[in-house]
């Protein structure tokens, strides 16, 4: 029987676990990150003195509660999101504008000005 914090390759070779580590689930404030939710397991305390017994615990790690996300990052995704979904209407809206445009004979509008995935300004004529 193996050591639970050893593994048995396909080739039958013991090779040591790493430690457990929570910073890269963890937001900048030390509590779960929202947005790296699908990184996540949650598991019961007792599951989790198991783990950490088994494997160790890395150094500055600490067990992130499953209650308290980090509100400060919630709040930030909420406003990248919404500042995202406005860029993206107003192109769109734009888009439409110019496809319904009457053409003049020999007038082009110009391309419209993009910074940053987002339009920047309107062209005046």
């Amino acid at each position: 029987m193996t050591t639970a914090s050893a593994r048995v390759t396909a080739a039958g070779e013991h090779t040591r676990l790493s430690q457990v580590t929570t910073g890269d689930i963890a937001s900048e404030f030390g509590r779960p990150d929202p947005r790296k939710v699908g990184d996540m397991k949650v598991v019961s305390a007792t599951a989790w003195e198991k783990i950490v017994g088994a494997y160790g615990l890395g150094d500055g790690q600490a067990a992130l509660s499953s209650t308290a996300l980090c509100a400060a990052s919630v709040s930030a995704e909420c406003v990248r999101r919404r500042e995202r979904a406005a860029e993206s209407a107003e192109a769109g809206l734009l888009r439409e504008l110019f496809r319904e445009a009457p053409a003049h004979e020999g007038v082009s509008a110009p391309p419209l000005p993009v910074q940053s995935g987002h339009v920047s300004s309107i062209p005046p004529y």
